[in-house]
């Protein structure tokens, strides 16, 4: 099954989010904001999709910016926006 990153900055939310797509029988990680997402995508572990929120509380361009920078850096990533 998939690896997917999710970002989101709320604790509820994030986990979730985690639980279902885990239930789906995919693996999860998360981050809470955008220096963190952007670690786990610099790193060399393997991500099949993003899922992230697009109002991150701390970053004017939320999950947009997280997609920005995670598509430069990994042109394959299936991403999935997401809003509470």
């Amino acid at each position: 099954m998939a690896v997917i990153l999710i970002v989101e900055d709320d604790v509820f939310i994030s986990e979730i989010a985690e639980l279902m797509i885990q239930d789906w029988g995919h693996q999860t990680l998360s981050a809470s904001d955008v220096d963190e997402a952007l670690l786990l995508l610099r790193s060399p572990l393997h991500l099949d999709a993003l899922f992230t929120d697009i109002y991150l509380k701390t970053e004017v361009l939320g999950g947009c910016e997280v997609a920005i920078q995670a598509i430069a850096l990994r042109p394959e990533l299936r991403v999935l926006y997401t809003t509470g």
